[in-house]
């Protein structure tokens, strides 16, 4: 008899524990718009037929089952390691607390009677702790990057300019790999790759380690998590140039780019739109341009 109980304890346990299993993969699956069905633990067919697709997407076997190859590509998307799978979750720097702002890959915050305002971050966005953030940040800042801003936005770290290398009466040319021609398509790129839902693609804008809004220097899974945590709090948004871009060069390697977006963030019934003027450091690495340090500040309306 107590054989028996003690059977029924264990199978009650491994029950759960699949469950739960299962619920956290739906979870990362649906965040990255591979999935639409109930976050309920239970592997139904719709369930099996979503794995089944991401597998493929991935060119893994396509069993429907979560094995370990499954999961690394889990891991390796979502920046965070499923209960039990060997990856360890992202180690993150600790977050400073901000007040209400919003997208960074096109990691931007706005003020909305239907929400409260986002977080700015031109891709991959930093979630501030009560309001959303594109690639702007919190209320009323100074769109001038050499005033001081509102308390409440973040300050973004100096960033090295031409007029630091250069005198104002005789500024640099660019060299030819910083074009603002080149770089303002780069930029649309960014931003496009910020509307949508995956976020490997946003990654690919960026050199790591990049210094990242007001966290400082972060790693590629830092900036991952935080894209995956903004992409689910706001699933729809968009990014529009306003402004024509304004290239300076640094040295013959770096270059700045600041430039100004429009931006609306939307889940559900709850909105939120507005401007930031944002500044990239932009340096080529084999070939492509990369972005090595990011700012951004909200425009006061």
């Amino acid at each position: 008899m107590r054989l028996s109980l003690l059977l029924v304890v264990l199978l009650f346990a491994c029950s759960v524990s699949a469950d739960e299993l299962t619920r956290t993969v739906q979870e990362r699956l649906k965040a990255l718009g591979a999935y639409s069905g109930p976050l309920d633990g239970n592997a139904s067919p719709h369930f099996t037929s979503a794995l089944k697709a991401y597998q493929q997407r991935h060119k893994l076997p396509p069993t429907g089952v979560l094995d370990p190859a499954t999961a690394k590509a889990l891991d390796d998307e979502t920046g965070m390691a499923l209960p039990g799978s060997s990856g360890a979750p992202p180690s993150e720097p600790a977050q400073q607390s901000s007040s209400p702002s919003v997208p960074a890959v096109p990691t931007f915050a706005p003020a909305s009677p239907q929400a409260a305002p986002p977080e700015p971050r031109t891709p991959q966005p930093s979630p501030a702790a009560s309001s959303p953030s594109p690639m702007a940040a919190p209320p009323a800042p100074s769109a001038s990057f050499n005033n001081s801003p509102s308390p409440s936005l973040e300050s973004p770290l100096p960033i090295p300019t031409a007029a630091a290398a250069t005198s104002p009466s005789a500024p640099v040319e660019p060299p030819p790999q910083f074009s603002t021609e080149r770089i303002t398509k780069f930029l649309r790129d960014y931003l496009h790759a910020g509307e949508g839902n995956y976020v490997t693609p946003q990654l690919r804008f960026f050199s790591f380690p990049v210094d990242y809004f007001a966290h400082g220097p972060v790693n590629q899974r830092f900036v991952r998590s935080d894209t995956l945590r903004y992409v689910r709090r706001w699933p729809r948004r968009h990014y529009m140039l306003t402004e024509p871009v304004k290239v300076a060069a640094v040295d013959n390697q770096t270059a700045t780019a600041d430039f100004t977006i429009a931006f609306s963030v939307q889940k559900g019934k709850r909105r939120a739109n507005g401007r930031t003027t944002n500044r990239v450091t932009l340096r080529e690495v084999k070939s492509q341009l990369k972005i090595i340090a990011i700012k951004e500040q909200r425009v006061a309306d």
